[in-house]
């Protein structure tokens, strides 16, 4: 897998990704409520069109902004006070959400690349 092979979705698998990050609790139970905060957060968040890239990217500021960083770019929805200083707990568990609601190739193309930033 390159890095260059980003994967773009269709509009119906961002909008079942979407629907998936909405009920996270359903699909993955058993995790910090930081984590159903942050799917919560992106579910409001996520444009209706984006690549593995810009996941990654979408994700990494989320968990950047939660030390408190405040990026901004989320539009107009509020960063979640319940995520402020959940880094530790939010930053290994992209990988486990991306297989949990996106398709396959496309959960698969996110983890190579967090792995591969975070190394």
């Amino acid at each position: 897998m390159e890095l260059s092979d980003h994967i773009q979705l269709h509009e119906f698998e961002v909008d079942l990704m979407k629907r998936k990050l909405q009920k996270i609790r359903d699909h993955l139970p058993g995790e910090p409520e930081a984590v159903y905060d942050l799917c919560e957060f992106l579910y409001k968040t996520l444009p209706q069109q984006f690549n593995s890239l810009g996941f990654v990217f979408m994700y990494s500021r989320t968990i950047n902004d939660s030390q408190g960083t405040f990026i901004g770019g989320h539009g107009n929805e509020p960063f979640p006070e319940s995520l402020k200083g959940a880094y530790h707990i939010l930053e290994s568990n992209l990988p486990k959400i991306a297989e949990t609601v996106c398709p396959k190739g496309f959960a698969e193309q996110v983890k190579y690349l967090w792995e591969k930033g975070q190394r």
